[in-house]
């Protein structure tokens, strides 16, 4: 049956829980460290510090950089104050043609807002805190702006150059421009020591000169926020066309186009996992079930029902007949008998998995197919090396949309419509891992073969009745391991529906079967409760 790459990227996704509450832990502990170390102050801080306009002069060395508000350029001896003295204070503040601001010879950091027609420039004078209460209150505040070139007043009117005081600031009086133009002046009267005063200018776009940098500031902070709602929106869906449109070209090329051809047996003896990887272009839970039908036909192993369980028993055989293994069917059957044992259910399984993360055996039974179909030219690099980039491309994303997300949050202006677009980044990085493992490169050789085995499973998948002949030579339970590995197990039981049944002679039965029927009800279940405990054996970065 043809299934859509949606069905195809559906079938047999599993979801750990293991993985969920690793990174879990890992959220929890830095929410932890943020509660108690605060490292986004610091964060904030450092980047506070960082705010300097690549074209702007070096300062000397023993220069430092001012956090804190401008003060006087003239200090007043703490000594010679009492609380409720009267002055008057003069504030010179230099700003560069590049948007930079000093005073005293040193550095201030202005917060810059790059409007559409505008660029705004708040240098914080006085924040209520930095000025201890002995200095007293000031009369007389007169603070000189002195810029790059001169201006044109008209271009900045009075609400453009202004000071926005609050908590304990009697008078603001009125702007104005000095030696030609070059130079405005803002006066405020009866300071309290714990006033916040904070220089406001607007100045013309293109007055200042902000670089590239400032261009893009300006285009970021006038984005709309319904814009950055669709461009969120639309990230994630770009990302998810061009994945899919991968995998299309990819792996799911010989899903979604089947030959017309019908081939009556396989084409040759490739073993039912490696036909499943060829596929697929990657290892399932299906491509272990069908190593072990196999063997079980070969006559390695043989399954019962165990109480709605499947039990795994070795059979007793020569060592030469052991000796004929595949490697991986060797290492996978060490895992699953382990010290000498005779019998493996789904509950030892699960036993193993609470005791051991992740079993390194069936992880190395996924590392020898990949390499074994790799050595047979099928596929242009090895499928888990392909699947493993792209899962580093994902995480790279997802860490670098929270990254940006954690940033943006402590550092941006409100509102902080920026944090859809990294958003969207973690959307585009989850579905990069999602379809990492379904993306695999075949040659042509590859192709080749890949169409061959298309042929069979249309024979597999026919809507046709099996044949007395194809029954009496077991052809249902030598056939299955390949159904299972291609997805059409379902079918080829079907086929053979209405046919004499006779009971695999490796398969155990808790009742009496006696159709095709009872043997879909008893053993199809088993096979979907013991794909789930397979899919926790193998470490996550295999697929």
């Amino acid at each position: 049956m043809r299934r859509s790459i949606w069905a195809e990227l559906l079938r047999g996704t599993s979801f750990l829980w293991r993985k969920f509450f690793f990174f879990a832990a890992i959220g929890i502990a830095l929410g932890v460290a943020n509660l108690y170390f605060q490292p986004m102050q610091k964060i904030t801080a450092w980047v506070d510090g960082l705010r300097v306009v690549a074209d702007e002069p070096a300062l000397p060395d023993d220069d430092t950089l001012i956090t804190e508000p401008a003060l006087p350029d003239e200090n007043i001896p703490e000594s010679t104050l009492s609380v409720g003295e009267v002055g008057a204070e003069t504030i010179n503040l230099e700003i560069t043609k590049g948007g930079a601001v000093r005073q005293g010879g040193q550095r201030v950091n202005p917060v810059v807002e790059h409007q559409v027609s505008s660029d705004v420039l708040r240098i914080i004078i006085f924040d209520g805190e930095t000025r201890h209460p002995v200095q007293g209150y000031i009369n007389s505040l007169r603070v000189n702006v002195n810029l790059p070139k001169a201006i044109d007043p008209q271009t900045i009117p009075e609400e453009g150059r202004r000071l926005i005081t609050a908590h304990g600031v009697d008078t603001v009086k009125a702007s104005y421009f000095t030696n030609n133009n070059q130079t405005i002046v803002l006066e405020a009267e009866s300071i309290a020591p714990t006033a916040q005063v904070t220089v406001y200018l607007e100045f013309p776009r293109g007055y200042l000169e902000l670089g590239v940098m400032g261009a893009l500031k300006r285009i970021v902070n006038n984005f709309s926020g319904f814009s950055w709602l669709i461009f969120s929106i639309f990230l994630p869906l770009v990302g998810l066309i061009v994945l899919v449109n991968i995998y299309a070209r990819t792996t799911g090329e010989s899903l979604a186009r089947p030959p017309l051809a019908v081939l009556q047996a396989p084409p040759d003896n490739l073993p039912p996992p490696l036909v499943g990887v060829l596929l697929h272009g990657r290892i399932r839970s299906q491509e272990i079930l069908s190593t072990i039908l196999d063997l079980a036909n070969r006559g390695f192993l043989g399954i019962e029902d165990k109480d709605g369980e499947m039990l795994i028993y070795k059979k007793n055989l020569r060592s030469l007949e052991w000796k004929s293994l595949r490697t991986y069917e060797q290492t996978l059957i060490d895992e699953f008998f382990k010290h000498g044992e005779t019998l493996s259910t789904g509950e030892e399984i699960e036993v193993r998995v609470s005791n051991d993360l992740f079993s390194k055996r069936v992880t190395r039974v996924y590392e020898q197919i990949y390499e074994q179909i790799t050595k047979m030219e099928f596929f242009v690099k090895n499928p888990a090396l392909v699947h493993w980039r792209y899962r580093v491309y994902g995480l790279i994303m997802i860490f670098t949309g929270g990254g940006g997300f954690i940033f943006t949050m402590a550092t941006a202006r409100d509102p902080k419509y920026t944090l859809l677009l990294w958003a969207g980044l973690v959307g585009m990085g989850f579905l990069a891992i999602a379809f990492a493992g379904r993306i695999s490169m075949k040659t042509i050789k590859g192709k080749a073969e890949a169409r061959k085995w298309l042929a069979f499973r249309n024979y597999l998948a026919l809507n046709k009745k099996a044949t007395v002949q194809d029954s009496l030579e077991n052809e249902f339970e030598q056939y299955l391991p390949f159904a299972l590995s291609m997805g059409v197990e379902f079918e080829w039981a079907k086929r053979f529906a209405q046919t004499d049944f006779r009971l695999p002679l490796w398969y155990g039965a808790a009742q009496n079967i006696v159709d095709m029927e009872g043997f879909m009800n008893s053993f199809y279940p088993l096979l979907g409760k013991f794909t789930q405990k397979l899919a926790y054996l193998k470490e996550p970065v295999i697929e």
